[in-house]
């Protein structure tokens, strides 16, 4: 397992780049505001938004991505400033 942080802020963020041998990860919304996380197909075209995402991640919450997704994942914040906090397996 990996784990690493990244800054947020409502400028969109690469928070997991393509990696081919990842079998999954899970991403903590470390923040006082609301993230907005893009994945899957999209992810790659795409720039997140909240109205182009994969999930809403409320204040201090928790999303497991899908299963198998080796591509880039997102990541912005509706306001202010935060961390994500990202594990990888």
């Amino acid at each position: 397992m990996a784990q690493s942080n990244v800054a947020l802020s409502t400028t969109a963020a690469t928070i997991l780049a393509e990696n081919k041998a990842r079998k999954g990860y899970s991403v903590w919304n470390d923040s006082a505001a609301a993230g907005y996380l893009l994945n899957g197909p999209d992810s790659y075209s795409q720039t997140v938004s909240a109205t182009v995402a994969s999930a809403k991640v409320v204040a201090d919450g928790y999303y497991e991505g899908p299963p198998g997704f080796t591509g880039p994942v997102t990541m912005v914040l509706a306001s202010g400033t935060g961390s994500a906090r990202i594990t990888e397996w």
